[in-house]
């Protein structure tokens, strides 16, 4: 900040006093009412900040004035400029919070006033709407010249701040920590930041851009992906599972499971082209019938062993075992 002050005994001058006048009569006017937390301070009003004062605060000591600060209008104790001015009993102008501060952690019973020395009593201090006014109408360069060119009164730089293209500003999507001039915001919301919402290509349901290609590679329903048993198709990850029952490919129980074959095979043989097949159609009739002797057998205990003698050289080629089940030709 712009501001080069000589720290010594400040009393009221000659061309100071109308000024210290018109303040006094301002806390004269004032009732007396304590403050929560205030330590001490209870005049009417003490500590209530203005909107502009407050968020002032982060930048207090960065501002730049377009004429020299006066000396009375910083803060002994951060000099800055002052904020909330507050009057002491002997003249001098303290920010709110730097006033309470020396209230409440002086180790004497009754501060001193760092500028004469003089004891500061919680009674005497006021907060100077006066002054306050003077401050907020003082001129300002935007704090982010030379960038930005604009000029304007103290209170109206917060206002200018909201819309000024040169401000500072996060990123606001959600888990961007990136920090760009307000002019640049828009182009990185919309093109560049890896936290903005973009709709799937396929499912269309939207993602963050960080996450989206995971989604569409790991687990989007509507994603073409290669078949899992390797046949040549590409399958829509949703239906994996219907084109499990078709694939040629998928490791399967012989159609004649039941007949005792235990072979896996892949692919499916077709029902039809299985019947119509001259051997296969042989050696499932040959099946049948002796099936159909083992049946009558059972009745004739001589028969029996004569029957499955006979029939073991028809189910050894395969090791087939004969199961319970007639097949009509």
């Amino acid at each position: 900040m712009n501001v080069e002050v000589n720290y010594k005994s400040i009393s009221r001058t000659s061309s100071h006093i109308p000024f210290l006048k018109t303040r006094l009569q301002v806390g004269m006017a004032t009732k007396e009412s304590d403050l929560s937390g205030s330590g001490g301070l209870s005049r009417q009003n003490s500590g209530v900040a203005g909107p502009w004062e407050s968020d002032l605060t982060a930048v207090q000591h960065s501002l730049k004035f377009v004429k020299k600060l006066e000396e009375h209008y910083v803060c002994p104790t951060c000099k800055g400029v002052v904020l909330n001015p507050h009057q002491t009993g002997c003249g001098h102008i303290f920010c709110y919070r730097c006033i309470q501060g020396l209230l409440e952690n002086s180790p004497a019973t009754t501060p001193a006033c760092p500028l004469d020395r003089g004891l500061i009593k919680s009674d005497e201090v006021f907060q100077d709407n006066c002054c306050k006014r003077e401050i907020s109408n003082l001129d300002v360069y935007c704090t982010n010249s030379p960038n930005c060119s604009h000029r304007m009164t103290l209170c109206r730089l917060q206002e200018h701040l909201q819309t000024c293209q040169f401000e500072s500003l996060q990123c606001s999507n959600a888990g961007c920590s990136e920090i760009m001039q307000r002019k640049d915001l828009q182009e990185h919301l919309r093109i560049s930041c890896s936290y903005r919402m973009e709709p799937c290509h396929y499912c269309k349901h939207p993602y963050t851009c960080c996450q989206l290609e995971d989604h569409e590679r790991h687990s989007c329903p509507e994603v073409e992906i290669k078949c899992p048993n390797k046949c040549s198709q590409m399958i829509k990850r949703c239906m994996l599972e219907d084109h499990a029952n078709q694939c040629p490919e998928v490791q399967t129980d012989c159609v004649f499971k039941k007949y005792g074959c235990f072979v896996r095979v892949g692919g499916h043989i077709p029902p039809l082209s299985v019947l119509w097949n001259p051997i296969l159609r042989q050696r499932i009739s040959s099946c049948s019938r002796t099936i159909s002797i083992f049946r009558s057998g059972w009745k004739l205990q001589s028969r029996n062993d004569c029957i499955l003698n006979g029939s073991k050289s028809l189910f050894d080629p395969l090791g087939w075992v004969v199961a319970d089940t007639d097949v009509v030709w």
